[in-house]
């Protein structure tokens, strides 16, 4: 499977989703503003579609994001917080005032998020600082298994 992109993508969800709203892979490439073969692509898993491309497929179909991924809504990762809103790591770290450093640093899951930080990107995502505790220590667990 291609790497990038939406964390968890699920290329059958999407098609499965895009069926059952009636709509073409040609409908979501016009709407989506991509080309027919990079729908195909996402489909069969060939590709993965970026944060942004995710939440305008998202809102065509009128789902969630994370409907997706294989990523329950209610468990998201600090990565797929961000991902779900559409948001590149740049704009994420712009619009939190912190550098990509930082943000890409707690997206690896190594060393804990400092509190400014941790403070910063819940009112950039629109959460509390708990939800990003928690997302953090989802990735953690996903990426390195059941470690303390």
């Amino acid at each position: 499977m291609a790497t990038g992109g939406l964390e968890d993508f699920e290329p059958s969800r999407l098609a499965l989703l895009r069926k059952r709203a009636g709509m073409t892979r040609a409908d979501i490439a016009v709407r989506c503003r991509v080309t027919l073969s990079t729908v195909r692509s996402w489909e069969v898993g060939r590709s993965i579609p970026s944060e942004a491309n995710a939440v305008r497929v998202a809102e065509i179909l009128d789902i969630h994001p994370a409907d997706l991924t294989n990523t329950p809504r209610n468990q998201p990762t600090l990565k797929q917080l961000r991902q779900w809103r559409g948001l590149r790591g740049e704009d994420a770290a712009n619009t939190a005032g912190i550098g990509t450093t930082p943000l890409y640093s707690a997206e690896t899951y190594i060393s804990p998020i400092p509190d400014h930080i941790r403070t910063s990107l819940a009112a950039a995502y629109g959460v509390t600082e708990k939800q990003i505790t928690a997302a953090w220590r989802r990735g953690r667990k996903r990426r390195f298994g059941d470690i303390t």
